[in-house]
This record gives structure tokens, C-alpha cells and sequence, in this order.
């Protein structure tokens, strides 16, 4: 829980201890972690195979993260956590050495035929033309690149921007109502909006040199319209990729404290257990609740019920 839901990296830990005469070396702490995280692994599978089963709509991103290479002297590896968010209730985490379109072609291989949300980034082209997924974009990336170029244009910029707050305002009156209404809101409110943005992009009324960040946002915009006009499709589709950013931030926040892993096996054992605490996190569970419940039994726990143990069916069990 410190490490992974306060980002405490343990020589700090050690020293939090050291304070209260309780002596635990980092190393001891470290293998405790890499003794329990084997138990963790079958739950970690089938939240995976439920992920890329059950998901209409799942949302990707990456991050990097630093990996000590014991082959090369002071210093580390750059390797990718990519996590993954289903239907906004389950996150898996999986760690990979790179950034390449294997991570998700892989990851994601036997997902078809549904949704898959990214930022735009190239290396899920290849799985979502081999899988035929309807791609959407994120709006909150598009306002974004315009808002980054607002001083070039302080008055062009700000009708744009202007425009994306309405279509952020509607969709705080659509969160308020059920999917099929949702679509319908959108249809009678968004879409007319969309039209306007897209028309102002085609047509600026100035001019807009070719390089400028100004010109960046709007072909970003515009080569990618079908996406970010996608979630008009169906009430259940988020209209920018939020969730997952919101996931991922944690991984950020550790990154400043325990800066790096200590090899590729606890970049993975790092993914593992971001896994379980970002679903807690999603289903309003509190981590400490579930990591105390299931580590005791995970050991022994029949193999053929370990749905069991994923925190959405652990929250419905404890419900019942």
C-alpha cells in the first residue's frame, strides 16, 4: 500500500521504520514483494482474459518508466507501462521494453470487431486494422494542442476553445441521464456543435502558416475527425480519454519517488499490482480492504473460481 497506493519507495520506508527501532532492509521489503506477487498472477490473467472478453470499449495509453540494466553501469533502460481500462471498471496494467506496435497488437489480439480508444499514437494502427476496431480520439488531447497555441492567436484560438467547452458542457448534462438518452442528447446538441468547429478549422478567415502550432491542432483536428466525432456513435462511449490519463497518473507520481524499477521482472510485478489497486480505485473499493481479505486464502484459492478474487466480483461477493 505505500509503495503502490502512496508512492513511497521503500529505502524510504526503511528509514520511516528505522524511527520506531523496527529494522527491515529495503531488500527484505523488496522480497516480500517478489515472493507474493506469484499469487497475484492468476488474478492478474483473468482480469485480462475478462478485459479482452467482456470490454465494449477499451481505452489505452502508455508511459515510460526506467528499468535498471544490471549489464550497463549508473545507468537504466526505458521501458513502457501500458494500461489498459475496460468498459471504465477494469485496468490492467502490462509492462514492455518498448514503445513498438507489438505492446498493443499483442496485448489487444483477441479483441474484435468493438471500440478501442487511444491519444492517436501510430503503434495501434496494426491491431486496430488486423482486428477491424472502431477507433476513437480523444477531444480533451485536440483542445489541448489548440490550447497550447493560444498566444499565436489569442481570438482564433479562443472560439475554438470556446466551441470544445460546449460540447464538455453538454456532456455533463449527458452524464446525468441513461445511454440511449445520451446518444440521443448528442445527436441533437453535439453534433451541430461538431459541424461548427469543423467549419471554423476549414474555414480560419486568416492565415495560418503551415508550421505553426496553430496548424499542428487543426490538421491533428481534422485528419483525425472521424475518430473524435466516433463517440456520437453509441451513449456508452466516453467523449475523450480521461480514465485511462487518470489511471495512469499514479505511475507518474511513483516515478518521482522510487524513480526507477529495479529490473524487468519488477517493472512486471509493478503492472501486476497497479492492476488490482487502479480496479479497486475505479470500483470505489479501498485497497487495503481487498489486499488484506485476499492475501491470507490467494495461496489456496481453487483455481477454477479465481474470478473470485478480482476486485469487481470480491466487491459483489462482499455485497451479497
Amino acid at each position: 500500500m505505500s509503495k503502490h497506493v502512496d508512492h513511497l519507495p521503500l529505502y524510504r520506508l526503511e528509514q520511516m521504520f528505522k524511527r520506531y527501532d523496527i529494522n527491515i532492509n529495503r531488500s527484505t521489503m523488496d522480497g516480500w514483494i517478489a515472493k507474493i506477487c506469484p499469487d497475484f498472477e492468476a488474478i492478474y490473467r483473468e482480469m485480462h482474459r475478462q478485459l479482452i472478453a467482456e470490454s465494449f470499449l477499451i481505452q489505452g495509453d502508455e508511459t515510460t518508466l526506467k528499468v535498471m540494466d544490471d549489464t550497463i553501469v549508473d545507468k537504466c533502460d526505458i521501458g513502457y507501462l501500458w494500461p489498459f481500462v475496460g468498459d471504465g471498471k477494469l485496468a490492467v496494467f502490462e509492462f514492455r521494453d518498448s514503445r513498438s506496435r507489438d505492446g498493443p497488437s499483442d496485448f489487444l489480439k483477441d479483441f474484435k470487431e468493438r471500440y478501442l480508444m487511444s491519444d492517436g499514437y501510430a503503434g495501434y494502427n496494426q491491431v486496430i486494422a488486423e482486428n477491424r476496431l472502431l477507433h476513437l480520439m480523444c477531444w480533451a488531447h485536440a483542445r489541448r494542442k489548440f490550447f497550447e497555441a493560444k498566444d499565436l492567436d489569442p481570438p482564433f484560438i479562443d472560439s475554438i476553445l470556446t466551441l470544445i467547452t460546449e460540447l464538455y458542457d453538454i456532456e455533463r448534462e449527458a452524464k446525468q441521464v441513461e445511454p440511449q438518452q445520451r446518444f440521443a442528447l448528442r445527436q441533437s446538441k453535439s453534433k451541430p456543435v461538431l459541424e461548427k468547429i469543423k467549419c471554423v478549422l476549414e474555414n480560419p478567415g486568416r492565415t495560418i502558416l503551415p508550421k505553426n502550432d496553430i496548424a499542428t491542432a487543426t490538421a491533428y483536428t481534422l485528419n483525425h475527425w472521424q475518430q473524435l466525432n466516433r463517440f456520437l456513435d453509441d451513449g456508452r462511449l466516453p467523449i475523450d480519454n480521461n480514465l485511462v490519463e487518470n489511471t495512469i497518473r499514479p505511475v507518474a507520481l511513483g516515478r518521482k519517488n522510487w524513480l526507477f524499477a529495479g529490473s524487468a521482472d519488477g517493472a512486471h510485478r509493478l503492472a501486476v499490482i497497479y492492476s488490482l489497486v487502479a480496479t479497486c480505485k475505479l470500483n470505489d473499493i479501498n485497497p487495503y480492504e481487498y489486499f488484506c481479505d485476499i492475501l491470507p486464502k490467494i495461496g489456496s484459492y481453487p483455481a477454477n473460481k479465481v474470478a473470485d478474487l478480482t476486485p469487481v466480483k470480491w466487491k459483489l461477493l462482499k455485497q451479497a
